[in-house]
């Protein structure tokens, strides 16, 4: 198969040949919406969409749902066409809207457009002496949208939280073109909430278009401790000791399936210091560098990404470290546990894996079920 790499040729002005084309550019503007041209009877996307507010968003998709068309929505415009695209494919890119709204330095919550980089949105907020706390590598180059999309939480953190528990809030465009809004403030009903339905839905459910996410001040300069454990469960061991005596890391990670190596990181000097003298406590063995946490934390374009392979039972952790050696865990000390690794696991190791108890992307876990009864709850309001 040839792929070919044709430009998207942004409009230039009112009148254009397609009608669907000339109503967005009325809508969005002229130069917010390109075709791609396609040879004669070849699939080819009806138009690449550029909207700037969640405004934008709500008007560009009721004109696509009266055109009966598909849309998707993408952080960066592709360069082709894929082969199996669905005839007249509308994308939604959304890498113009990626403002920060607004601060509230009294609430620590910060409002962003969701086609922002968290690494940019990071940028943004240390300048007003703010902070989300630790950004691993794999999620620093990821619009929230995208994080949004794929439930990603990325980041277990004893003094953080996941990252996506840090959205105290979302602005969403329904299929149908309506917006919602969650309120910044504690549910005080029972019902279905939208903020945690729509995660992990391909933006099938929705396109969250902000969110409100909470904001700590920046501290000083983070400091890193390491050690080694015997195991997996003297691992786990320690670090529910630390836990319990009040230590709550930034980070904490662990890989290896003799030695176990531990990795902290801490945000304050008092912190640092109390994690020195449970390290020289006893029960684990001191190091003087960890290189799995510095590769974690920091992004190299070289390797590919990593990702969540699986999420196992805390009990059943050292087997599945005999399976997945190169794995890495950041998320010790509780009943679960999850392991990532750069590459997903072959299909023998992810039905071993399984046979343990835990939870393997991309094998059926009865969430689909869930996902379908909210998406047929939308068409049927639709």
């Amino acid at each position: 198969m040839t792929l070919r790499w044709e430009p998207w040729t942004p409009t230039i002005g009112a009148g254009h040949p397609d009608p669907l084309v000339d109503r967005l550019t009325a809508l969005v503007g002229i130069g917010r919406v390109a075709v791609l041209a396609r040879a004669e009877g070849s699939p080819a996307p009806r138009a690449l969409v550029w909207p700037e507010s969640s405004e934008s968003v709500q008007r560009v998709l009721r004109v696509v749902r009266e055109a009966e068309l598909p849309w998707t929505v993408v952080g960066t415009p592709p360069p082709f066409d894929p082969p199996d695209v669905a005839a007249g494919v509308v994308y939604v890119c959304l890498e113009r809207m990626a403002g920060l709204l607004a601060v509230d330095e009294t609430s620590l919550v910060a409002q962003f457009q969701t086609g922002i980089r968290w690494e940019r949105a990071e940028d943004l907020l240390s300048r007003r002496g703010l902070t989300l706390g630790p950004l691993p590598g794999p999620v620093r180059s990821r619009t929230i949208a995208e994080s949004i999309a794929e439930n990603d939480r990325l980041r277990p953190s004893a003094a953080y939280g996941q990252l996506i528990e840090a959205i105290q809030g979302v602005t969403a465009v329904l299929p149908d073109g309506e917006r919602a809004r969650t309120v910044v403030a504690p549910r005080r009903a029972t019902g279905p909430e939208l903020t945690a339905a729509v995660f992990g839905t391909r933006h099938r459910g929705a396109l969250v278009t902000e969110v409100s996410l909470q904001v700590w001040r920046r501290t000083g300069e983070a400091t890193r401790r390491a050690c080694a454990a015997a195991d997996w469960a003297s691992a786990a061991a320690f670090v529910r000791s630390c836990l319990c005596a009040g230590i709550r890391p930034a980070f904490v990670l662990a890989s290896g399936r003799g030695p176990v190596e531990l990795g902290f990181e801490v945000t304050s000097a008092a912190a640092a210091e109390a994690l020195h003298r449970q390290i020289q406590a006893g029960g684990v063995t001191p190091r003087s560098r960890h290189d799995v946490l510095d590769a974690l934390l920091s992004a190299d374009p070289t390797e590919p990404a990593w990702r969540v392979i699986a999420v196992v039972p805390a009990a059943r952790l050292s087997e599945a470290a005999v399976l997945v050696p190169e794995a890495i865990c950041p998320d010790l000390g509780g009943p679960d546990a999850t392991l990532w690794a750069r590459r997903s696991p072959e299909p023998l190791v992810a039905r071993h894996l399984v046979a343990l108890g835990a939870r393997v992307p991309g094998i059926p876990t009865g969430f689909e079920d869930l996902e379908a009864t909210f998406l047929g709850h939308l068409s049927r309001r639709a």
